[in-house]
């Protein structure tokens, strides 16, 4: 799955790509790389303004992530990071703490 968007602060189709097996390749922009981690659950390459160093880019992750990732291990790696971060009990823990840090101040 190759995500070309310059920003996003929560790629949501990242995130369910990823719970579906899909290894993500994505710029090194906005929240790209609070979902991918690097050569485990995906590709990050670098931002470039010129379109064929970009693209050049994208080419680059697509052959790392076809060649390095795309196996079962991985899969898993994936499905239990986004289960782990974005799972409904792991969000609640989060605000949960979250309100108790703000009521304590």
């Amino acid at each position: 799955m190759v995500s070309t968007s310059l920003y996003e602060t929560l790629p949501g189709t990242l995130v369910e790509g990823q719970a579906y097996g899909c290894v993500p390749v994505a710029f090194d922009r906005g929240g790209q790389a609070d979902i991918i981690d690097h050569g485990k659950t995906g590709c990050i390459v670098p931002f470039a303004d010129d379109i064929h160093a970009a693209a050049a880019g994208i080419a680059d992750g697509i052959a790392s992530a076809a060649a390095n990732l795309m196996t079962e291990e991985t899969r898993h790696t994936m499905f239990e990071a986004v289960r782990s971060k974005f799972a409904a009990p792991a969000v609640a823990a989060r605000y949960t703490d979250l309100f108790s840090r703000i009521l304590r101040q």
